[in-house]
Parts: C-alpha cells; structure tokens; sequence
C-alpha cells in the first residue's frame, strides 16, 4: 500500500507542489530539470519518514532539502525559494486537512482506519485534483508572491511580510497536522523547536537581505566609476593626441599640401564630433555609459548613432535609473543584430523634448519582430533569443512606469525595429537643451 502510495501520490504531489513553488516565485518550470527535482524532493522525503526522529525535525530536513535542491536545479534565490516553499505547504496542508476530515465523515473511519483502507486512495487523489485547479488558476491570473521588479533590486519590506505570514501559518499548518493524526498535541516542546528555527531563520533572512542591499549598490557604484574612467580615459588621449594633429597640419600647410591638409582636417572633425556627442552638459553618467557602450559595440563592429537633443536630467529618474533603463535597450539592440548574424550593424539612440515630454528612441534595423511576439516583448521571462532570462525589457517597462512614463514598440521591414518612451519633465521646458 506504502508503494502504490509513493508512486501514485506522492510523486504526482511533489510534481504539483514545485511547480507550485516555482509559480509562487514567478517562475515557469523547465520540464526535464522540473521533473527531476520533483522525484529526487519525493525520494527524499520518503527517505526522511524512515527515520526516527520527531516529526517536527522531520519536516525541518525535508524543508531544507527541498530549499536546496530547489535552488541547484532551478538557481532561483533562497529567500524567494523559501517563502514560496512555506506557502505551499501551507496551501497543501489545508487541503489535506479538508480532504482528510471530509474522508473520514464519508466512511466514518478515524485516521489510522482510512488509511490503511483502499478508500484512502480516493481521498489522496482529490488533494491532487484540488492542487491542480488551484495551479492551473494561478497560472491563469499570472499570480506572484514577488514584485517583478525585485529581479533585479535588493529584496523589499513586502517580502518580510511574506516572511512573517509563511512563518505563521507553517506553524499553525504543523500544528493542524498533529491534531488531524493523533487528535491532540502529545509533545509541545516540538512546537517549541518550530519556533526556534523560525526565529534563527529570521535572522538569517535578515542578513541575506543587508547583504543583497549592499552589494547591489556596490555592483552599480563600480560600472559608474568604470564608466566615467573610461569616458576620462578617451577625453585624455584625444587632448593627448591633440599636439600631434596640430604638428601634422602645420607640416602640410607649409609644404603646400592643401588637399591632403583637408582631408586630414575632415578625419579629425570626425572623431571629434563623436565625443562631442558622447559629452552630455550635466550629466557625466550617461556620458561615460555612452562612450562605454560605444567603445564595447565599435570592437564587434557595431555603430551606435546618437542623436541626443536633450541631457535627459529634467525627468524623475536618476542618473542610476536613466543609465539602467538606457542601457538595457542598447544591449537588447546589440543581441538582436548579433542573432541576425550583423546584417544590419547600426543602433540609432535619439532623445528630445516636446511639449513637456521626454523622448528616447532606439532604433536597430535589422531584424523585424513578429506581430504576434510584440505584445510578449514586455512580459517577465520572455525571450526569443536563447540562452536569456527575458528581463531586460521587463525591467525598462517597470521603470517607465513607475515614473508615469510610457513606452511602445513599432516594427515594420521599412523602418526597422524602434523602442519609443515618452517621460514627463520635471519642469516646463521652453526648448530642448543643447549637447555640448
């Protein structure tokens, strides 16, 4: 009976509840790792039933067992792991407790009786059926315990909430499965212990999230300072280099070799309107995340036209946000040409102001995305290129909008692909305010 259990039951839950877990995180499973972790949680937790221990250090290994293979298998975070996993729990004992009372009114059984009875089986199966619709109607309202945009940021007061509200009802969901077993509670220094590692746990979660807060500031505060080094750098070399062109020049001019003067004249406007535009008045980040960006693209052979009208200061966005949002949809432009094998190697980034708004484009040419995949271009996970998470346009989304912003795409074969945002100024503005 244990056996059919197993397999028919226990693995088809496990199944279920991690891609619950993973649902609950925002997540959607990968079949062949998602497989293989559920049977390798279940095998485990059979495992830990066979010793003999309390039931409270039970549930305690096989809590962190599932935590860790979870977080191998699938490289999701242990905070977001570990309250999705305590939810779930939650959600799967209530439905036990349900299910379980209703089999025993039905037979008139207690516990023990029906479960060593065929009906017993029945009863298991309806946990799964309710499990399902419960998965299925998640999935159908996109439902996550998580802010999408916690990707990328430090984790949020919110999710200590979380934390709190799992802690809670896994106590009390522990403490209904000891009374739906034996009808009381035999040992309350087990509840004891519960508690104990909670409140270890909380401390822990504690640091992980001082942690994570501090190193996302320092992760950002190094590719600004490497940025500006590198904009300084160049600024540098071309005053450096400056002494030099003016000697080449003279030498021409007195031997009288006006054309070839000229022409050196011509090449050397070039290069200096390049890091005329890259120099933004009032705004040393997005002048060193441009000429960055512009250095790294030119090695692979990809230009990066910029039209810039505006220093992009007059909107509520820092210049840590304004760089984000920036960048990510250069580096989005950038993977598409190289998916298109750099058929069309140019990005084209304009910004100006009108009426009050803030524009930026971007624009790569090359290649066209599908009408039906434009509305999915924004959604957290989506990606048509291999190997990427999906949320870099995610991410710009959430940016604009929590600036009261908006942004939109248009891509057609003629003008190629285009990110359009629009932010309102800070202030009105008269005119667009001129690159230096």
């Amino acid at each position: 009976m244990d056996f059919i259990i197993f397999i028919f039951y226990s693995i088809p839950e496990m199944l279920l509840l991690i891609a619950l877990v993973l649902t609950l995180c925002g997540q959607r499973p990968p079949t062949t790792r998602y497989i293989v972790a559920s049977v390798l949680i279940a095998c485990t937790n059979e495992l830990i039933q066979l010793a003999d221990t309390d039931m409270v250090l039970r549930a305690f290994l096989q809590l962190i067992f599932a935590l860790v293979i979870m977080m191998m298998f699938f490289g999701l975070p242990f905070f977001r792991v570990f309250i999705s996993l305590c939810f779930s729990l939650l959600v799967l004992q209530a439905i036990e407790l349900v299910s379980f009372q209703f089999g025993m009114l039905i037979t008139g059984m207690d516990y023990q009786t029906l479960r060593e009875h065929t009906a017993f089986l029945f009863v298991i199966w309806g946990n799964l059926v309710l499990l399902l619709a419960l998965l299925f109607f998640l999935e159908k309202i996109k439902f996550s315990l998580f802010a999408k945009e916690s990707l990328q940021k430090p984790p949020r007061s919110q999710t200590m909430i979380y934390y709190f509200l799992a802690v809670l009802f896994y106590v009390i969901g522990m403490v209904g499965a000891e009374l739906n077993s034996t009808g009381t509670i035999t040992k309350s220094k087990d509840i004891l212990i519960m508690l104990i590692f909670q409140v270890i746990f909380l401390f822990l979660m504690r640091e992980i999230m001082r942690a994570d807060r501090n190193e996302f500031k320092l992760k950002i505060q190094q590719e600004y300072t490497e940025n500006v080094t590198s904009l300084f750098t160049s600024i540098r070399a071309q005053r450096h280099d400056f002494a030099n062109h003016i000697q080449v020049l003279s030498l021409l001019l007195y031997q009288k070799q006006y054309e070839k003067a000229e022409e050196y004249l011509r090449e050397l406007a070039k290069q200096t309107v390049t890091i005329s535009k890259i120099l933004i008045k009032d705004n040393a980040g997005l002048s060193a995340l441009l000429q960055a960006k512009t250095s790294e693209l030119a090695r692979e052979g990809i230009q990066l036209v910029l039209d810039l009208q505006t220093n992009l200061i007059n909107t509520t966005m820092t210049s840590i946000e304004m760089n984000q949002l920036i960048g990510n949809l250069i580096d989005n432009a950038a993977d598409a040409i190289r998916e298109d094998g750099y058929k069309s190697p140019e990005i084209h980034l304009h910004t100006a102001v009108h009426a009050n708004m803030v524009y930026i484009s971007v624009t790569n040419f090359r290649p066209i995305i599908p009408a039906d995949l434009q509305k999915k271009i924004f959604e957290y996970g989506f990606s048509t290129k291999p190997g990427h998470s999906g949320i870099g346009l995610a991410i710009v989304k959430q940016l604009v909008k929590s600036h009261k912003g908006e942004i939109s795409l248009a891509s057609t074969p003629i003008a190629g692909t285009t990110f359009i945002i629009q932010l309102p100024v800070i202030e009105k503005t008269q005119e667009a305010e001129k690159v230096i």
